[in-house]
């Protein structure tokens, strides 16, 4: 798949101008403009926090991305990571990078929870109505994890 083709290339295009249009549904579910990646809320707020981080560069595999940018995005990721950890203290995180679905790189950052359903199992085990909620709630999430994210250089 190339970049052209890419639903994730594209929505990042979307995303940006999400960012400067607040009175967008969708701009309060951009968390992070990143050095590499792009942190977005799930729509899906089941587990609460739970965001997907983007590798702005299109790339289906991790070494696909020279040295230096892989780790910029790995920093990232952290970042996103240790943010959503201090905003809504989950019991553990989850990390998933899959990828068979959409072929760019992207990780799943989940939050378990002590009422986790399914806590020992993948929660893509777990079948579940999806938790949706108004803008002004996606970007509240949003701006209690922005508040407490500090990049990693």
């Amino acid at each position: 798949m190339s970049r052209d083709t890419c639903s994730f290339c594209r929505g990042m295009a979307q995303y940006r101008s999400y960012a400067s249009n607040a009175e967008s549904m969708h701009a309060g579910l951009l968390v992070a403009d990143l050095p590499a990646s792009y942190a977005i809320l799930s729509i899906d707020q089941f587990y609460r926090g739970y965001t997907v981080v983007l590798a702005k560069t299109h790339a289906t595999e991790l070494f696909h991305l020279p040295q230096d940018e892989a780790d910029q995005y790995l920093r990232d990721m952290q970042a996103i990571a240790k943010a959503i950890a201090d905003a809504f203290a989950p019991r553990k995180m989850n990390y998933e990078l899959l990828g068979n679905t959409v072929p760019h790189l992207h990780w799943h950052l989940i939050p378990r929870y002590g009422w986790d359903p399914n806590p020992t199992r993948p929660v893509w085990e777990y079948q579940h109505q999806p938790v949706l909620l108004d803008s002004d709630s996606y970007a509240e999430l949003a701006r209690e994890i922005r508040a407490r994210l500090t990049p990693r250089a």
